[in-house]
């Protein structure tokens, strides 16, 4: 089984409608043995709702009318949060690695836009795949720097680094490219919530330390455990799924409930506990793994 992760609030619940949108398309490619369960959370933690002019129930209807969508192709778990447990995608994921029984986890943010087969090609490259403590990635276009090259599809490879990014078309750029492939590379580099397949082995054995809150730089704490697992002889790879291109969708993504959502904006507290906590995280992971 193959569980998905999105964690979503308020104002990106049209982007999640994109979103499971595109995953019923490319659930018509996979057979009906390959399970995969969708587990959303709807984050209702961050808005002062008394102060706004749209209800929460407005969004949580919604929510629920996604979930029967789902319904159709998938196992769901749609939760929404009100009790400050779930305050971001960090602390979604925390609480998927302790609980899933999944093979692995696949964490996609809501404005990720990829072609109708990724879905397929991505479940099967998870049966090809031998290790027990895997990464895998779809291949993406030119990013804010040359550190992203590793994971760029080679029809892009000619694009320089940089914010071009963030003008380009998704609908038009994500796709499937050419023929099919897994291939490993000699390091660890993925972004945490761009379609990013991670074997429920490593996820359990790494973990998503309590000490980075809700928000931010699990993703670099994977990357940095599993080269020290590999450094200790540890088997640990990651595979490039090459010829299917995704794409954040930041040419289109725009926020129609700005005026009518008070939301409270704690990224930037999230990401400095996450950053000050982070050595103290590792070296927790060196001495006791």
């Amino acid at each position: 089984m193959l569980q998905i992760l999105i964690h979503i609030l308020p104002q990106e619940i049209d982007q999640l409608e994109q979103l499971l949108i595109q995953l019923k398309y490319s659930s018509n490619y996979i057979s009906p043995e390959d399970k995969v369960i969708v587990d959303a959370v709807l984050n209702l933690n961050l808005v002062e709702w008394d102060k706004s002019t749209l209800p929460k129930s407005f969004f949580i209807d919604k929510f629920n009318n996604l979930e029967k969508l789902t319904q159709t192709w998938a196992e769901t778990k749609f939760e929404v949060n009100e009790d400050g447990t779930i305050q971001g995608c960090v602390s979604h994921r925390r609480r998927a690695a302790n609980y899933t029984e999944a093979k692995a986890i696949l964490a996609a943010d809501p404005d990720m836009v990829f072609s109708p087969t990724l879905l397929y090609h991505l479940i099967n490259a998870i049966k090809m795949i031998p290790d027990e403590y895997y990464i895998l990635t779809p291949q993406v276009t030119p990013m804010w720097d040359e550190s992203w090259r590793v994971l760029v599809n080679e029809n892009y490879l000619h694009e320089p680094a940089g914010e071009g990014f963030k003008t380009r078309d998704p609908y038009k750029h994500a796709q499937c490219a050419g023929e099919v492939s897994i291939r490993p590379i000699d390091q660890f580099k993925f972004g945490g919530g761009w379609m990013t397949v991670i074997s429920t082995p490593l996820l359990k054995y790494v973990g998503v330390p309590d000490g980075f809150g809700h928000y931010g730089l699990e993703d670099t704490f994977i990357m940095t455990c599993s080269q020290i697992m590999r450094q200790k002889g540890m088997n640990v790879r990651q595979f490039i799924l090459e010829n299917e291109v995704i794409v954040e969708d930041q040419l289109f993504r725009f926020n129609p409930y700005k005026q009518h959502l008070e939301t409270i904006n704690k990224q930037e507290e999230f990401k400095r506990n996450a950053h000050a906590n982070f050595e103290a995280e590792v070296i927790k992971f060196v001495n006791t793994k």
